[in-house]
């Protein structure tokens, strides 16, 4: 391993050079006039989770006076919510003007992309696309309808933001606690299992593409999510911050439910000790079946974690 590795720290956090080249390299692909307002670091190296192999997962605010800008496919927004978005998309037109719309697809787009930027400057990237307007629409909006827009802005790093767009809107929704959003949150992080952790009990589409790019198996990225999400979500709701990095999880789980702790240190194991997740990864290309055998044990107990955190006061 490198010994310069440090899992809270991404190159694109000690690389200044490196960031301006991504930004180059993320407009000229984008053209349409399309400029980078800023980046967030919103993956494992934000969270303090990262490993050797990890991608740099990166949020991308772009403003161009011609189009605007919206994600398709691999974005953050899920179906349950796509409806909600559309409609939000027409009221800010109408505030912002009407302007066409380019769509970037996830796999026709980012992907191949990404797989060039890569090759330019060293570095394992992904990213989605945002546009600034509506992202900053949806956040106005937040206490009347959900958005992931809150648990992106304050669970991350922010590598790149030479106007201070993103600063400004940190300061301006800290300590909040929109109402539309944190009862979703509640719902979707606390009343229940992700629907994606048990998607992800059987093969998947995503395996092989993120084995190939990070070596990280999907379902240890759900699990390692839920456990994270479910602590984040329930600090949130009580003090209007969240607790999401690594260190903080695993010491929230050690005081409030240690009978659990050897489980829940097990699965961030697979993901962030770089030799296990080689290991699994491997298992994983010879065996799927006996994994998801495994898999489906430690979902029995996260649904037990999960039901023990709801009933905290």
């Amino acid at each position: 391993m490198n010994i310069m590795f440090k899992p809270n720290e991404s190159e694109l956090q000690r690389n200044t050079n490196k960031v301006k080249k991504y930004v180059k390299l993320l407009e000229k692909h984008l053209g349409n006039d399309f400029k980078v307002i800023g980046i967030l670091e919103i993956g494992s190296f934000a969270k303090g989770e990262a490993v050797p192999t990890s991608d740099c997962d990166t949020r991308v605010f772009v403003y161009s006076p011609k189009y605007y800008a919206w994600q398709l496919s691999g974005g953050r927004a899920t179906d349950r919510i796509m409806s909600q978005l559309e409609n939000q998309y027409k009221r800010m037109t109408k505030k912002e003007g009407v302007l066409p719309r380019k769509e970037f697809e996830w796999f026709s787009f980012n992907n191949p992309i990404a797989d060039k930027i890569k090759k330019i400057i060293k570095i394992n990237v992904e990213f989605g696309i945002a546009d600034y307007r509506f992202s900053s629409f949806c956040l106005n909006e937040s206490d009347k309808l959900p958005t992931y827009e809150i648990s992106l802005l304050f669970q991350s790093n922010i590598i790149y933001d030479p106007n201070g767009c993103l600063k400004t809107l940190r300061k301006k929704f800290s300590d909040k606690k929109p109402k539309a959003t944190t009862r979703f949150y509640r719902q979707n992080c606390i009343n229940k299992v992700p629907e994606e952790l048990y998607s992800h009990l059987q093969s998947h589409k995503y395996d092989l593409l993120k084995l190939k790019k990070s070596h990280q198996i999907q379902w240890v990225k759900w699990a390692v999510r839920c456990l994270r999400d479910v602590v984040a979500v329930k600090e949130y709701i009580r003090t209007g911050r969240f607790i999401y990095k690594k260190s903080e999880v695993l010491k929230y789980y050690k005081k409030n439910l240690p009978s659990f702790y050897k489980d829940i240190s097990e699965i961030y194991s697979w993901k962030c000790d770089p030799e296990k997740r080689e290991e699994m990864s491997k298992m994983f290309i010879k065996n799927q079946n006996s994994l998801f055998e495994k898999f489906k044990i430690k979902t029995k107990i996260i649904e037990k974690i999960i039901k023990a955190i709801k009933s905290f006061p």
